[in-house]
């Protein structure tokens, strides 16, 4: 992961490929299986990354992890415009983020579901009862009240920026320019410009 991070892909994946053919643990190699998704998906390699994360998400496999590999999956499959097959990963995902327990992770879980929902929304011809405005603005509204459940001011301000967002594709001009004011606002007081 590091390597990826600091620019060395093939660094990093011949690294990754090496620990899996000496890994007989099923969960870290869902995890190894995971980080290779990502750097291949960083080396422009999607067809590859889709089939790792689909290993990474096959049991055994932390529940957290098998919803991060979905959520990747879900977002090169809407990169590639595979409609259909984004659709049908939709109920597990949602299914799997319900038994994630309240935490920091699934909190960005879910507004990085939101978001791809939203995406779907936009692009797709296709239709799902958890593509609704309603389901997503719902979905963040949770998420933003889990964020300051946890005291998760950036999990708070995310949710907050895209439920703005959501609120403006709806043409609810008044409530989306609070929300994303509220976010702009907050977002300085962490001194988060990134946000």
């Amino acid at each position: 992961d590091t390597l990826r991070n600091l620019g060395q892909l093939g660094g990093s994946q011949t690294v990754l490929e090496a620990i899996l053919t000496r890994l007989s643990d099923g969960f870290q190699k869902n995890a190894i299986a995971f980080s290779l998704g990502r750097t291949l998906e960083a080396s422009g390699e999607n067809e590859l990354a889709l089939s790792w994360y689909a290993q990474a998400a096959n049991p055994p496999v932390s529940r957290l992890l098998q919803v991060k590999a979905q959520l990747a999956q879900l977002k090169l499959l809407i990169d590639k415009k595979v409609w259909s097959a984004a659709i049908a990963l939709l109920p597990t995902i949602d299914q799997n983020l319900g038994q994630l327990p309240l935490s920091h992770q699934q909190i960005y879980s879910q507004i990085n579901f939101a978001q791809r929902l939203t995406e779907l929304k936009q692009n797709s011809d296709q239709k799902s009862p958890l593509m609704s405005w309603e389901a997503i603005a719902a979905r963040l509204a949770q998420a933003q009240k889990n964020a300051q459940l946890l005291g998760d001011k950036r999990g708070e301000i995310y949710a907050q920026g895209n439920l703005g967002k959501i609120y403006e594709q709806t043409q609810q001009w008044a409530i989306a320019q609070n929300l994303t004011e509220k976010a702009l606002q907050a977002s300085q007081v962490l001194n988060a410009p990134e946000m």
